[in-house]
């Protein structure tokens, strides 16, 4: 088994749920990309939330060298966007869907981490979901597990991280 099996599915569960919020609320995501100084229709962001979507359960499905590469450039792409949005000011990066979290460095770095890892898939790829499970103890089931919770921590990066630094930064300004 590929020693990035549970970071490729970490990350894949949460580009899956990213494309997902896009998929049913774009606004945000158009928002973004506008920010930025992109041109998008509001179908842009359905297109970018059905792309994400696709390449997270390819991963999933095949985990193939090629799928994971897709899997990299997406973050990889994320963290060079989210640097762009701080430029232009710290717009919201419409990661999931919503406009209340601003682009920042946690972005950035949470982007190029799980790009790096799943560069990791490339170059020792994962194989598929089902396969993997099944090299697993317990079917799989702990190693399901903890790439939930890191799904579940790289989103709580990436959603509350940055509006506690904003608090900690607002509270010091009064003091």
């Amino acid at each position: 088994m590929s020693a990035v099996a549970g970071p490729v599915l970490a990350a894949s569960i949460l580009l899956a749920y990213a494309g997902a919020t896009k998929l049913r609320r774009p606004r945000a995501t158009v928002e973004a990309l506008r920010s930025a100084g992109l041109p998008a229709p509001l179908i842009a962001g359905r297109v970018v939330g059905g792309f994400e979507v696709v390449a997270a359960i390819w991963c999933l499905a095949s985990g193939s060298r090629g799928a994971c590469a897709l899997v990299a450039v997406s973050y990889l792409a994320f963290a060079a966007f989210s640097a762009r949005l701080m430029a232009e000011g710290g717009a919201s990066c419409g990661c999931f869907g919503r406009a209340d979290v601003p682009a920042s460095w946690t972005h950035v770095g949470v982007n190029l981490a799980l790009g790096v890892l799943a560069v990791g898939g490339v170059l020792d790829p994962p194989g598929d979901l089902a396969g993997v499970l099944d090299s697993q103890p317990l079917g799989g089931a702990p190693l399901l597990m903890f790439a939930a919770l890191g799904a579940w921590a790289a989103y709580l990066a990436l959603t509350l991280l940055p509006a506690l630094d904003r608090a900690v930064a607002a509270a010091g300004d009064r003091a």
